[in-house]
């Protein structure tokens, strides 16, 4: 299973990873599953993905938690870790259409 690190804006490096229970909470949170999330606005899958890729380290960590420490410069690169990690056309690169 891929693993990337990233660094938030508080700092603090993390490592994401897709997992059941991200999958899960992501459900829960977004009303869609994992696969469907290129269905919704790019602005609401960005943190909500990362949350996802992030509980399986820190399962209490809550989605306004991660929401509070994503700085907007660092979207893009959030979502291009995503997309390694998930393997869902979610940021632009020469793979995705």
């Amino acid at each position: 299973m891929d693993v990337v690190t990233i660094t938030l804006g508080d700092g603090k490096e993390r490592h994401l990873k897709m997992t059941m229970l991200g999958m899960k909470r992501f459900k829960e949170a977004m009303g869609v599953p994992v696969s469907e999330a290129t269905k919704l606005p790019p602005d609401d899958v960005a943190g909500a993905m990362c949350w996802a890729c992030l509980v399986w380290e820190e399962p209490t960590l809550t989605l306004d938690a991660v929401l509070a420490i994503i700085d907007v410069r660092q979207l893009n690169d959030i979502m291009k870790a995503i997309t390694e990690v998930t393997n869902l056309p979610l940021a632009d690169s020469p793979t995705s259409g």
